[in-house]
């Protein structure tokens, strides 16, 4: 598992290919009210910090068995899930202003993004689920959110 302190700006948090020419995502008031902005090999997430430090980890498991779900941690604020395929072996996880670089194998995943505002500090965990990537859900925090009823799957580069 990869971990480290990210400096949050504009309460977003990307993670992407690295060898993407524009990695971060242009925001629509839809993406913001879903929680996330999506692109193939690009996702950037809503956090509930709008800037500051938060621990970022990062980690790869296996699908859990049929018909059990991926356990959140107990103090996460909002869930989100994306279809996620890594292609040159390492993802970019990324504010505005800094990234860090994590190797994760080649395949399709479910990227399972947690947040949360704990002590000592705020947290981001990206889990990616080794499975054929599913489509794209909320799994906690609706009432953070105002998502429409069918979640948006494009984007532009920013």
């Amino acid at each position: 598992m990869a971990e480290f302190p990210l400096e949050i700006t504009y309460s977003q948090v990307a993670i992407f290919d690295p060898g993407l020419e524009q990695p971060f995502n242009n925001w629509t008031e839809e993406h913001f009210n879903q929680g996330f902005v999506w692109r193939m090999r690009s996702v950037s997430f809503r956090t509930p910090l709008r800037a500051g430090i938060a621990q970022v980890s990062l980690q790869t498991v296996d699908a859990p068995p049929e018909g059990q779900d991926f356990e959140l941690r107990p103090d996460t604020v909002i869930a989100i899930a994306v279809p996620f395929e890594v292609v040159d072996g390492s993802v970019e996880i990324a504010s505005v202003f800094k990234g860090e670089l994590s190797e994760v194998e080649n395949g399709k995943y479910d990227l399972i993004f947690e947040t949360g505002m704990s002590r000592p500090k705020p947290w981001c965990r990206f889990t990616f689920i080794r499975r054929n990537a599913t489509t794209a859900r909320i799994l906690k925090g609706r009432e953070h959110l105002k998502p429409p009823e069918q979640l948006i799957m494009t984007a532009e580069p920013a």
